[in-house]
Order: C-alpha cells, then structure tokens, then sequence
C-alpha cells in the first residue's frame, strides 16, 4: 500500500516537470502582457476624457440655447407691455385695471288659476371691472319684458375698496344683506324655483319686502374663528336712503315707485286704505326707489352671519329708520344655510313693523323654509341615464305671510334638471291659499 502511494506521488511529479519543460514563462511574455494592458488602461482613459470634453461642448450648447430663448421671450414680453403701456397711457387707465363680464337670465311661462298663461323673460348683464388691485366696480343692469313695455333698471351699481383681507367698503346701489335670498339666491340660475320665496313678493302680489336694494353706503368683510375646522363669522352694516311710504290717498297705487313686484310692498289692487281703529290709516312701504331721499333721516341696518362649521350659517338681520316725516319703521330677520353634498335647506323669517298714517302701525310677518337634492351620487351603468338622472334635483318649499286683513300660505313643489353646470331646466307647481294656485316653467342661465 505505501509502495503504490509512492509510485503515484513520483508519477506526479514527472508529469509536473514534463508541463513546465514543454511551456517554460519567460520574463519577457509577462512585460509584453503588461505593455498591452497599460496601452488598453490608456485608450480607456482617453475615451473618458473625450466624451467629458463631448459633454462639456453639449452642455454648453444647451445653456446658449436657453440663454436666447430666455432672450427672445424678453424681447417679446418688453414690445407687449411696451405696446399695452403705450395704450394705457392712451386711454389713460391703470395698468392693473382688468374687465370681466358675467350675467344671468331666464325665459319663463306661467299658468295662474282664473289668469292667461304667459311667457316672460329676463336678462341682466353683470360688468365687473377692477381699476386697481383693491378697488373694484360692479354694474348690473337689468332687462325684463313686462306687460307691453321693456322695463330696463339698475340692479347694482356699486363700487369696492378692498381695505384689507377683513374690510370691505361699498358705496352706491347695492343688494342689500337683509338675510341671505336677496345678495346671494336671487339670480334666476341660483335660485332652485322659478319664483321667488313667498315672503318676497314671490306670487307677483303680497309679501313682506320684495328683494331688497338701496343706494348709500356699507362696510362689511368676515373673518375666522378658531372653534371648529371652517368655522368663521361674516358681517355688513349699511346706511342707505331707505324706503317711501304709500300714500294714504292712493287707494293701493304707491307713491314714488314703479309699480312692480320687484320694489314696492303694496295692498292689492283695488283694496281700500284700512281704517286701523285709531284714526289712522294703514301704510305700506315701498322699497328701492328712493333715489332721490326726500328727507334727511336715513335707514342704518345690517346682518351678522356666523358659521360654526364650514357648511352651515345662522344669521341675524335688521332694518330700521324713518321712511317719511314721523313713519318709523322696524324689520328684523333670521336665516340658516345648511349644505351637504347634493342637500341644500334654507330657511328664513321676517317681521316688518312701521308706523300707520294718523296713528297706530301695520305688521307683517313671514317665513319660509325650503329643501333641495341633486342626485348626482346615484351610479347608474348606463351613462346617458346615469347622466340624465345625475342632472336632476328635486325641490320643496313652503311658506306663510301674516299680513293685515289676510294670510297668504304656499306649498311649492319642483324639479330641476341640470343641463350644464349653470343651465336648469325647471319646473314647479304652487298650491297658494289666498293667492291662485299656478304651474311654472323656466329656463334659466347663467354664465
């Protein structure tokens, strides 16, 4: 056994011997390899340094190229506002001065109980042009078919200093913030019914007040409240020329007014002045056409709006001065605002308390309160239904005036359908007590 590990161990080491005998490593095989691989390392380098050197050249290229692109769009903005300076100076406006034209309309037909069914149409353009970053002018004028005539008004006409992110004040006619309907609900397009709430003179007869606007002047901003997350407080006062009476002579037809729903509070036509029991005779107001104030006492009123979260808003409201002579007058109001999603409810209340011609005063008093819902969370598989009744919201109103002599009561009923974001289609039902029940269509815009 050792003998033949031996022979093998020998064996080996002949067979080693007979490798190296037959591939001897000279010295000059190892230099002639190391040569190749510095030469090999150097064109390695050399390549790196070239393509450093290609993209330093291209990085210059690009920078040159920004550099005249930066040029020419200087060069181009310099000759605009060298031309817009050259018409401003022209023109002589401010360089900040900026226009924006916006409005509302609406086409109509009304079918009343016991009356002709008619169409009616309204367009009111609404301008707004800024002078400068915090001074702004709003006019609004207003076109509406009535009877045989075209009635053409002004609705706003109003400008704006921004003060602050807190303050602003307003002079001129404005839309009073008696309540919430009048300054924000009112255009056709944002209002969910084709008429007008009960209390504002919504049937074309009674009411309390119609939607309120004056000319003089208002403060008026919001700011937040660290209660709840959204939660702020919002606030306007006003002194304006306030309301004309009706005179007691006119048996229903006002004095100093158009005679329309949109500003007067008036009796029905043909009804008598009502003896109050006093020796006095009731008085009616009549709002937004005391242009020219025809005495020197004014109306101071406002409205304070609180938001204790960010979707719903209870807010309180008042008015009060001397409409002539010694006719004092006092009207205060509340209103809520809750939104969710698609729901929208809206509630508001009224009194109105003025002195009478003679002695004694006339009250009235009314509230409504209305609910909506868009159904746009409703999936449907089917896009073109899914989209048609996506598009509609159903509405409910209801509401009652306490007013001399009568009571005025509505149940309203509604759907909307949203043919784009800012036209509805709408249709409603009235069933009124004391005033004829009607049905209402109406094809409202905005824009």
């Amino acid at each position: 056994m050792r003998l033949n590990n031996s022979i093998f161990i020998f064996l080996l080491i002949i067979s080693f011997l007979l490798v190296f005998a037959l591939n001897p490593v000279s010295a000059q095989d190892t230099d002639g390899e190391l040569k190749i691989l510095k030469e090999e390392i150097r064109r390695l380098n050399q390549r790196v340094e070239d393509l450093e050197k290609q993209r330093a050249e291209e990085k210059k290229m690009v920078e040159q190229v920004i550099r005249d692109q930066e040029e020419s769009q200087e060069q181009a903005s310099t000759s605009i506002g060298s031309y817009v300076d050259e018409r401003i100076q022209k023109f002589g406006i401010f360089n900040t001065s900026k226009t924006l034209f916006t409005g509302y309309g609406a086409v109509g037909f009304n079918k009343a109980d016991g009356n002709p069914s008619t169409f009616s149409a309204v367009f009111a353009p609404v301008f707004h042009y800024q002078l400068y970053k915090n001074l702004h002018v709003i006019i609004e004028p207003e076109f509406e078919l009535e009877d045989d005539e075209l009635e053409i008004g002004l609705e706003i006409g109003e400008i704006d200093f921004f003060l602050n992110d807190y303050v602003t004040l307003s002079a001129g006619k404005i839309i009073l913030p008696f309540n919430v309907f009048s300054q924000r609900f009112h255009p056709t397009w944002i209002n969910k019914m084709p008429s007008r709430p009960i209390i504002y003179g919504g049937h074309d007869e009674g009411g309390i007040v119609p939607v309120l606007s004056d000319i003089g002047a208002q403060v008026s901003g919001g700011f937040a409240l660290n209660m709840f997350e959204g939660s702020k407080i919002n606030y306007a006062f006003y002194l304006v020329n306030g309301p004309r009476i009706e005179s007691e002579d006119d048996h229903g037809e006002e004095s100093g007014g158009d005679d329309n729903d949109e500003t007067t509070t008036t009796a029905n036509e043909g009804d008598e002045p009502e003896e109050n029991g006093n020796g006095g005779t009731q008085t009616n107001l009549v709002f937004g056409n005391n242009f020219t104030d025809i005495n020197s006492n004014k109306a101071f009123g406002g409205r304070i709006g609180l938001l204790p979260v960010w979707n719903w808003e209870v807010g309180g409201s008042l008015m009060f001065g001397d409409a002539e002579d010694d006719i004092n007058f006092f009207m205060y109001g509340f209103d809520t605002e809750y939104q969710y999603r698609g729901l929208l409810v809206l509630a508001e209340f009224i009194h109105l308390k003025n002195d009478n011609v003679g002695s004694g005063e006339t009250k009235k008093t009314g509230y409504y309160a209305q609910g909506s819902y868009r159904l746009s969370d409703i999936s449907i598989e089917n896009r073109y239904l899914g989209g048609f009744i996506n598009g509609l919201e159903p509405v409910f109103r209801y509401g009652k005036n306490y007013l001399p002599g009568r009571d005025e009561e509505q149940y309203a009923i509604g759907l909307d359908w949203w043919l784009l974001s800012s036209v509805p289609l709408k249709i409603a039902y009235e069933f009124n007590d004391g005033l004829p029940d009607r049905v209402l269509l109406q094809w409202a815009f905005g824009f």
